[in-house]
């Protein structure tokens, strides 16, 4: 007696599918996803390696701008220095240019005093802040005070005014201080260096 083998798929009933079949293109799925992740990691290097540039050049940048900024403050004290040596000729040249010789004036001064009249002290000190101004003093005996007043046209016709004048009289001297200014006028004539009318 032979027994039959039973088969099992002979007792399941045929069933409908679920849910239909996919489309062919949905195979692409997959592609696609593999191609985006591989995108995605190119995309990060070239992102990383495009950061490391810019970072690179922006460290330059940084490097060129402390450079330039030295550089900046170093021409800025040599102008510094250069425009204190520039004002320090000017002065040189205004002081220069605006001192009058001295020794013509006083010459002049002492040539004028009368027979009559004695010099007892004349003092002419150059001011440190203005070489134009000259400190003037001067005593003298004298019985009246035209001999005063033809040293004040003196100095006067030789270029010089006279500010804030100081005069004090006791017995016969007199003693006259004042600041003289410079002041040339057309009537000066310059003699050796020296101004004198």
């Amino acid at each position: 007696m032979s027994a039959q083998p039973y088969f099992i798929d002979d007792l399941k009933t045929e069933r409908s599918d679920i849910a239909p079949p996919l489309p062919q293109i949905a195979r692409l799925v997959p592609l696609l996803f593999y191609v985006s992740v591989f995108g995605a990691i190119a995309l990060t290097g070239l992102f990383t390696i495009r950061l490391l540039a810019s970072t690179k050049a922006r460290d330059e940048w940084v490097a060129r701008e402390k450079l330039s900024k030295q550089e900046l403050l170093k021409i800025q004290a040599e102008r510094k220095t250069l425009e204190g040596q520039a004002k320090r000729a000017s002065d040189l040249q205004i002081w220069t240019e605006s001192t009058r010789g001295l020794q013509p004036l006083v010459v002049d001064l002492a040539r004028g005093i009368e027979s009559d009249a004695s010099l007892v002290d004349m003092q002419v000190t150059r001011s440190k802040d203005d070489s134009k101004q000259l400190k003037f003093s001067i005593r003298i005996n004298a019985s009246s005070m035209t001999q005063l007043d033809q040293i004040v046209n003196r100095l006067q016709s030789a270029g010089y005014r006279t500010y804030s004048p100081e005069q004090k009289l006791s017995r016969s001297e007199i003693d006259y201080k004042t600041t003289l200014i410079w002041q040339p006028s057309a009537s000066v004539k310059e003699v050796e260096g020296g101004a004198i009318p």
